[in-house]
């Protein structure tokens, strides 16, 4: 079963007993900021990573906390990331 977590119902939407939450990148700062919200997570999976390539940026440093937390991390994009 799966919630998605848009701006509107971001913290019902990781309340609910469900296997899987989707969010976009927007949300990650306020999942950090509670991470009670991932309790019995062990796996995130991130699209649009390019939104997250300024290391310094608050969103990166929001999802560092988020990824540092999880056994398993993915991260995907569809546009081609130059290093």
């Amino acid at each position: 079963t799966y919630s998605i977590a848009d701006a509107k119902n971001r913290q019902t939407a990781f309340e609910q007993q469900t296997d899987i939450v989707l969010t976009n990148h927007d949300g990650v700062k306020q999942i950090a900021a509670n991470p009670s919200l991932l309790s019995g997570f062990n796996t995130v999976v991130v699209d649009e990573s390019t939104a997250f390539k300024n290391r310094n940026s608050q969103r990166s440093k929001a999802l560092a906390k988020i990824v540092n937390t999880m056994k398993d991390r993915v991260i995907l994009t569809g546009t081609p990331n130059s290093n």
